[in-house]
């Protein structure tokens, strides 16, 4: 999922093992929306341990609010993208050790090894190392064109031994799961 989703869940859309994506925060961070694209709504499995854990939180420690949120702010409403990033995403870099060191106008700070779309990235990644089809890989990440798909993560992909040049190879290695 992308930040800008998984902000704006609503606790109704955790369910069947996963997350259903229907709105996201706009990127002003002024009001929830739908999607920008039709494909961006979807459907997400979680693992069980992830299902479980966001279930747990979303009875336990998130706060009462009007929009249904599973992650809201204290006050009741949708973090904002950038907020989140650097005082949620980027504290937990932090406190886990993942952070490098920069020169930054001649000063040497640190800052977060990752940024959230890491973990998206990550994602896909794993989907093509385990074989996912385009068609899936595509859906799950919510790319309306099956050329943005290819266009991030194609140089993921590889080609299998023997494969004909009609092909051109590029969609043998990811199998047809």
């Amino acid at each position: 999922m992308r930040p800008q989703e998984y902000l704006a869940v609503a606790d109704a859309a955790v369910r069947d093992n996963g997350v259903h994506v229907t709105r996201a925060v706009e990127r002003s961070g002024d009001k929830l929306s739908v999607p920008k694209t039709a494909a961006g709504r979807r459907f997400v499995d979680l693992t069980p341990d992830v299902y479980d854990m966001v279930r747990h939180y979303a009875d336990h420690h998130s706060t009462e609010n009007d929009h249904d949120l599973v992650f809201p702010t204290s006050t009741g409403s949708w973090q904002m993208p950038d907020n989140w990033r650097k005082r949620g995403f980027s504290a937990a870099c932090f406190e886990a050790g993942l952070i490098i060191k920069d020169n930054v106008e001649g000063k040497m700070v640190e800052k977060p090894k990752y940024v959230p779309y890491h973990l998206r990235h990550f994602y896909a990644s794993v989907l093509i190392a385990n074989r996912k089809d385009l068609k899936t890989i595509q859906t799950l990440m919510g790319h309306e064109d099956i050329k943005t798909t290819l266009n991030v993560y194609g140089h993921l992909l590889k080609r299998v031994p023997g494969e004909t040049e009609r092909t051109g190879g590029i969609l043998a290695g990811l199998g047809t799961n």
